[in-house]
């Protein structure tokens, strides 16, 4: 009798053990055996389902070999063809991207990003890496990953492997990515940060700087493993706190099984992203150059490079859709589709009550997935981004929607509950969402998250609330060398990173540097300008509020928080958060400040304040780490617009790893040269 080692039953490339060892007494015994795993697999899960013996030895080959009077390669042969025995490679895969199935086993999956700056030559509207061929940058439509925009004859560009924007990494829920960050650029330390991953089990692999792990030094490699465990559309960036080198990114896919999407029944295809980011290096003054869709720029044809999305008659596709990166420009954008509307469906990967709408506005670092119906006469539609009349200077981008030729077999879908459509979604609080009594945009506080607000966060008033009121000072010069540029304060305090990673060497950061609105630090004393690590201790599993305050801004900020996703529960309108702060605190305890949505408020991880406006937001501190709070913009969280959250304490917080990488000052041995 021959006793097959593992059973294992393979869907849709995922394999996934179900017993342990079976005996096979005869060959007809196991075909019988494969046939019934294959019809029970079929009916509760994939049709693509198929049973896979693997043995650990050569032995129930040799037994059925002996059987049949086979040599063992034709017995095992016989098995391969007949479907019954197939090869299982190493659970590590460098592409992940598959139909997703709730009852798949996680796979792991290997990604290398090599960091490298390449040189970007223009030709005319559009430009080619150096190492891209006239072929590639030639084709209109061929994927993009070679081509950029350049307004100058020649210049620098960080790309991870060749691209810009870099790699997607798509993947299902619960899959365990491995990625080799490879930094090749000289003289810049980097880390990358997987925007909307939580990183309840790997805080350590947040990718913040100083916060919770080393920079990445230049000619070194750093590998990032961590669980895919939030569904959505999300990104990963490179962070640096440079502009230029800030500027890369790419898409990180999460997707679920059709089972678990709640959203699933209302789109077919989900095969398209719209990454739009500015120009590394660019001037505003380039105007409609400034803007990128897909790393391509703005055109009106088909002639011109631009990104191409083909789309099929009569069906619903995803357009999952990111505003990825901004550097000088910091402006809101609105993103439409011509002669068709859009259904969304998530803001920063978290499902909401579908809205239909004309156009869609969002600002940096946010992203939105819509559902766009071709249902229109064959051709080629503009795909627009453009900044509004908030924003000081005019920018512009398209891609190009077109329509295959082929038609689909099946009629559209009926759609029973289409929503009413308004004229846009806006995530904004900018001058188009600011009006009294203004009905044409569907903006924040209106917009409502599939799922309720979690009992412990429902109360009117938290006994955890804390007010961030952040502003900007112009410190007065002492000497002719002083920097003349204005510093960001969060309540006062002016972050500055630690020499040495809070979260994995938190023994090596300086206790004096480490400050908070209730210990201001000795030398703080009548300065206007207090430099130190900012740090707010939240007790673990507490619900917490926290109201951001805009006391001295001229535009909107764009916060964005690591580690969790909150609620949006309220915003008040520009100028409310010009006033002190007590006066603050008392029109919130008399309930005038701002009206809150305590039922359903949607969840963000990126947050817009208006200028001169408060967003409260609630969640509940079950993430223990070091979890950073910044803006947006580089330029801003790189001077000290942000402060660190702290949940939990030391026994809390997962082990780090053993021989994870270490940094800090040093100061050599006193000595005296003689």
């Amino acid at each position: 009798m021959a006793v097959w080692s593992k059973v294992v039953i393979l869907d849709a490339g995922v394999s996934l053990e179900v017993t342990g060892s079976i005996p096979v007494p005869d060959f007809r015994d196991f075909c019988s055996l494969v046939y019934t795993y294959e019809n029970l697999w079929s009916v509760e899960g994939s049709s693509e389902a198929k049973l896979i013996v693997v043995s650990v030895s050569i032995q129930p080959v040799l037994s059925l070999a002996a059987s049949y009077n086979l040599e063992p390669e034709e017995a095992f042969h016989r098995l391969s063809e007949l479907g019954f025995v197939t090869v299982v490679a190493e659970l590590q895969h460098a592409s992940c991207q598959r139909a997703c199935h709730e009852l798949d086993w996680p796979m792991i999956c290997r990604v290398k990003i090599v960091l490298e700056m390449s040189t970007v030559v223009s030709r005319g509207r559009t430009a080619c890496l150096h190492n891209a061929t006239g072929t590639d940058c030639g084709l209109a439509g061929t994927g993009g990953g070679a081509c950029v925009l350049s307004g100058a004859s020649r210049i620098k560009v960080l790309t991870a492997n060749g691209l810009l924007p870099g790699p997607s990494l798509q993947v299902c829920e619960k899959d365990i990515l491995v990625v080799d960050v490879v930094n090749r650029v000289a003289g810049s330390a980097v880390t990358v940060h997987w925007r909307g991953q939580t990183q309840k089990e790997t805080p350590y692999m947040d990718g913040a700087a100083m916060v919770t792990q080393c920079p990445v030094n230049s000619f070194t490699t750093f590998q990032y493993k961590f669980r895919a465990d939030n569904p959505g559309t999300h990104l990963w960036q490179v962070q640096t706190g440079n502009d230029g080198l800030d500027a890369l990114f790419g898409a990180l896919i999460v997707r679920q099984s059709a089972k678990q999407d709640p959203h699933h029944d209302l789109y077919d295809e989900d095969e398209h992203f719209v990454l739009i980011s500015e120009l590394p290096t660019a001037d505003v003054s380039l105007g409609s150059a400034s803007l990128l869709i897909n790393g391509k720029p703005f055109g009106q044809d088909s002639q011109n490079v631009v990104s191409h999305l083909n789309v099929t008659a009569n069906r619903r596709h995803r357009l999952r859709i990111a505003y990825a990166v901004v550097t000088s420009l910091s402006c809101p954008i609105s993103v439409a589709v011509e002669s068709h509307s859009l259904l969304i469906i998530a803001l920063d990967g978290h499902p909401i009550q579908p809205v239909a709408a004309e156009s869609i506005r969002l600002a940096p670092g946010e992203r939105v997935d819509a559902v766009l119906t071709a249902d229109q006469e064959a051709g080629d539609y503009q795909l627009t981004a453009h900044t509004g009349i908030s924003c000081t200077v005019r920018a512009d981008a398209s891609a190009l929607l077109s329509y295959q030729s082929q038609q689909p077999l099946s009629p559209l879908p009926l759609t029973h509950h289409q929503p009413h459509q308004v004229k846009g979604l806006s995530t904004v609080g900018d001058l188009e969402c600011g009006g009294v009594g203004s009905t044409a945009l569907v903006c924040l506080p209106k917009i409502r998250s599939l799922t309720k607000l979690p009992p412990e966060l429902t109360a009117d008033r938290l006994d955890y609330t804390l007010y961030l009121p952040f502003d900007f000072v112009k410190p007065t010069p002492r000497s002719a060398f002083d920097d003349p540029m204005v510093v960001p304060r969060f309540n006062n305090l002016t972050f500055m990173f630690p020499s040495s990673p809070l979260l994995s060497q938190p023994d090596n950061v300086e206790p004096e540097m480490v400050c908070s609105a209730e210990s201001r630090l000795a030398h703080c004393d009548n300065t206007q300008v207090c430099e130190c690590v900012h740090v707010i201790n939240i007790p673990l599993h507490t619900p917490v509020e926290l109201v951001l305050i805009d006391q001295g801004s001229a535009g909107e900020h764009v916060f964005h928080i690591h580690g969790y996703s909150v609620h949006v529960v309220g915003t008040a309108a520009k100028g409310v958060g010009r006033r002190n702060l007590a006066e603050i605190r008392q029109l919130d305890r008399q309930g005038h400040l701002l009206s809150r949505n305590l039922l359903d408020p949607v969840v963000k991880d990126t947050v817009s304040v208006p200028a001169g406006g408060i967003v409260a937001v609630r969640f509940t501190a079950d993430n223990p780490g070091y979890w950073l709070l910044h803006d947006e913009r580089p330029a801003y969280w790189a001077r000290g617009l942000g402060v660190i959250l702290h949940v939990g304490g030391p026994d809390d917080i997962p082990p780090v790893p053993k021989d994870f990488p270490t940094c800090g000052s040093w100061v050599g041995p006193e000595f005296f040269l003689v």
